[in-house]
């Protein structure tokens, strides 16, 4: 670490797995494109012994990491390798965009407890994120897994009838009188 580099470890089906190191630098420019931690990477695996996994360039994508907790920086990653051509699964953000008027006009409070969706898809079909426009929802409206709008080639597999955002009513607070 102190010389820039990340512990890493690589995961390959049937194999067992391979111990590696990533350059912090270039780890941290792949982490910050558009695709954040869905991105797909060709790792270049070097080794100077006779290692199974080098000598031979990879395509993976993030399975874990882990960050310090303090700096943010990255303490460690895994990686999966996958092939374009097989499904996989991944976790897309899902991104709400705007006030819904229930908030703005009526005092409601929007509450967003889903933020990440269960997907299944192509490595070349992972979307960088579901959007989900909410100007609309009035109080005690909601939107639901099932209503977003999903793209082609992608299939969703968390709960269809789990809640991603509704607006709630404003709380109100009654005065006790003595």
């Amino acid at each position: 670490r102190v010389a820039g580099s990340v512990p890493a470890v690589l995961y390959q089906k049937g194999q067992k797995a391979t111990s590696l190191k990533t350059d912090a630098r270039e780890l941290f420019h792949i982490l910050h494109t558009s695709a954040g931690e869905n991105v797909i990477i060709t790792l270049k695996v070097k080794s100077s012994d006779s290692d199974k996994a080098s000598g031979k360039d990879r395509t993976v994508i993030i399975k874990e990491i882990q960050y310090e907790p303090i700096k943010g920086d990255v303490l460690h990653i895994d990686f999966s390798e996958i092939s374009l051509t097989d499904k996989i699964e991944v976790n897309i953000p899902i991104d709400v965009k705007g006030e819904p008027v229930g908030v703005k006009t009526d005092g409601g409070v929007l509450d967003n407890p889903l933020k990440e969706l269960h997907v299944e898809c192509l490595p070349t079909n992972i979307p960088e994120h579901i959007i989900l426009h909410v100007e609309e929802l009035k109080i005690n409206d909601s939107f639901k897994v099932k209503d977003l709008d999903i793209p082609e080639g992608v299939t969703v597999l968390s709960d269809l009838e789990q809640t991603v955002v509704s607006v709630m009513p404003p709380r109100v607070e009654e005065e006790v009188s003595e």
